[in-house]
């Protein structure tokens, strides 16, 4: 069986974790850093570490080979003349004596840094400001911005002597004959040898610049062919973003999502201009400060950020000392923030809107190139966004006009009811016209005429006859009622057949023969359709009523 770890190494082993942890941590930020020196702009020299740009424990491990190869101490140091690298095979004189105190460390720095200065031609050789030992130095630059001192030296000829040594030590406050003991440690070397060995080191120092501005090409070539990768998948997904997109919410919301791959979006929102109103609307923000995005009217380039961006017609970026002195001209709306950016969206050289970021805690967290980054998608940008707008524009009308077709089409079907009733109406009157003239008008026309009429009473009932046919005529031929075929005797017959007439009773009334009202029957029967039918005359011409 495995044994049981006991409490104790448990915890030893838990301090290990621990420390790997830490160490893990501490190699992350180290590599974090180193990255961000390799892309940053090369004019930017202050903050270019030469511990960002090479491995330490290589560099020291060289610096250790050089000095025991060639018999001189090492160094490498900042350009201020302090320490980078730990220090190879420097003598007693210098480390334990000289730079253990505060004014002879101090000497030390300034001679380190005048010795390890920039120079094109060679090495500079000069005598330590401090010991008064030869010394060297060569600059190490990265596309000419100085980076880093490697001086060499600690060596001695002819020219110096116990005697200044121990004046130097009354100078600086260290005991005089240790300091004379540890003088006579320190190696001798011509002149000659020490310029040689001086010589190469500036190639060295020469090979690290060349590798260091490699480095940085190299890696900022990687960055930015990486960011350009970047720039185009944005713009790619800006593009499809209309197709997918099914209101112009969405569209805004995956705006935002694309452009916060290339920069900080925490703070952002779209403007769309109303040139007619002269109004600034805000479809679409997201902003940890401000809640008040309410729509600018009558807005100049003088009264809000994004009306200088409108006015103006260019991407602007703002920084901390240029928003207070706006602000303090009431140019900046809601909370002030400490760096502001801004490009106009523009289709025909008409600016549609405004896109802009901005930050209330980092005062350096957009440059120049960020905005060249948001210009050069702000294009697609402006296309997209106004194609969606027509898109929508568009479904707006057409649903318009299929509401009107509807509505058209609904009062088109009321109307065709109505007209369809009315042609039923005008029918049924004119059928009533017709039938009523001949049942009321022509039975007596008829008695008129065979009474004793003298010729000028017989032309005025022909006349009358001529008139009520004329006035029949347009409505007998459109008419299709039954009934409209008959003669007038024949409705009167018909008429008083519906009312339940017998054809005794008919006939007595007609003062005509009951055959002859069977007859009349007969026919109204076969103009109507119903002869050889088994269908009731009376009830048939009720139901044509």
């Amino acid at each position: 069986m495995t044994k049981k770890p006991t409490y104790e190494e448990l915890e030893q082993r838990i301090q290990e974790l621990e420390q790997a942890e830490s160490e893990r941590k501490l190699a992350q930020e180290a590599l974090k850093k180193r990255i961000v020196t390799l892309t940053m702009p090369l004019d930017d020299a202050e903050r270019i570490n030469f511990e960002d740009l090479f491995n330490i424990n290589d560099i020291q491990r060289l610096q250790d080979e050089f000095a025991h190869a060639t018999g001189v101490a090492s160094i490498i140091t900042h350009t201020d003349g302090k320490p980078i690298t730990q220090p190879s095979n420097f003598c007693r004189l210098c480390s334990d004596i000289i730079r253990k105190t505060d004014k002879g460390l101090a000497n030390c720095y300034k001679s380190d840094a005048v010795i390890g200065r920039l120079s094109p031609t060679g090495p500079i050789i000069k005598q330590c400001k401090s010991s008064g030992l030869w010394d060297a130095g060569a600059g190490i630059s990265v596309d000419g911005q100085h980076i880093a001192n490697w001086l060499i030296g600690q060596v001695r000829d002819a020219t110096q002597t116990e005697d200044s040594m121990s004046v130097y030590a009354r100078e600086i406050g260290a005991d005089e004959s240790t300091m004379v003991e540890a003088f006579r440690e320190v190696p001798l070397m011509s002149h000659d040898r020490f310029e040689q060995i001086a010589r190469v080191l500036f190639t060295l120092a020469n090979q690290l610049s060349s590798s260091a501005y490699q480095n940085v090409q190299q890696a900022r070539f990687i960055t930015e062919r990486k960011h350009v990768e970047q720039i185009i998948k944005t713009l790619f997904a800006i593009s499809n973003a209309v197709h997918t997109a099914q209101k112009m919410k969405d569209l805004y919301r995956s705006i935002h999502n694309s452009l916060s791959s290339i920069i900080d979006t925490t703070n952002f929102f779209i403007v769309i201009v109303d040139s007619k109103e002269r109004t600034l609307n805000f479809p679409y923000y997201v902003d940890t400060e401000d809640e008040d995005f309410s729509p600018i009217t009558n807005f100049d380039a003088n009264d809000s950020l994004t009306g200088l961006v409108v006015s103006q017609k260019k991407p602007i970026l703002l920084k901390k000392k240029e928003l207070e002195d706006r602000a303090g001209q009431n140019g900046v709306w809601g909370p002030l923030p400490l760096i502001w950016m801004g490009v106009p969206l523009t289709i025909k050289d008409e600016v549609i809107g405004v896109v802009a970021v901005q930050s209330y805690l980092d005062t350096n967290l957009y440059n120049k190139k960020d905005l060249q980054v948001l210009s050069a998608v702000s294009d697609q940008m402006a296309i997209v966004i106004e194609r969606k707008r027509a898109e929508e524009a568009l479904i707006k009308k057409d649903k318009e006009l299929e509401s009107r077709a509807n509505k058209l089409e609904e009062m088109n079907t009321a109307l065709n009811v109505l007209l369809d009733k009315r042609n039923e109406d005008k029918i049924t009157l004119q059928e009533q016209v017709v039938t009523n003239v001949k049942k009321l008008a022509f039975p007596y026309v008829e008695k008129l005429r065979k009474s004793n009429l003298n010729n000028e009473q017989k032309i005025y009932a022909e006349l009358i006859e001529s008139s009520l046919d004329e006035i029949m005529s347009p409505f007998s031929h459109q008419l299709s009622s039954p009934l409209i075929g008959l003669t007038s005797t024949e409705i009167k017959i018909a008429d008083l057949v519906k009312r339940g007439k017998t054809t005794k009773e008919i006939a007595a009334f007609a003062n005509l023969s009951p055959k002859t009202i069977e007859r009349h029957r007969e026919n109204i029967r076969k103009k109507i359709n119903i002869k050889n039918k088994k269908i009731n005359l009376q009830s048939y011409l009720s139901s044509l009523q």
